[in-house]
């Protein structure tokens, strides 16, 4: 398993893919499509991306959408 953190968020590899998930998120992740916060399966990388439950991918989002 291998694991890297950057702003916020982690990218971790295990059997069953990639996972981007927030770190320090108010509820624990599992590494699985089945996870409480119902990730996407983004098709193009593949990769699967969490969402968290404080909201700051909306935070992050509106950041970039005013720059």
């Amino acid at each position: 398993m291998n694991a890297k953190a950057s702003e916020g968020w982690a990218v971790i590899e295990v059997d069953e893919g990639v996972h981007v998930f927030p770190i320090g998120d108010k509820r624990r992740h599992i590494m699985s499509l089945e996870c409480w916060c119902r990730p996407r399966l983004d098709k193009e990388d593949p990769v699967i991306v969490h969402n968290s439950m404080d909201g700051r991918e909306f935070h992050e989002r509106g950041k970039e959408l005013l720059q």
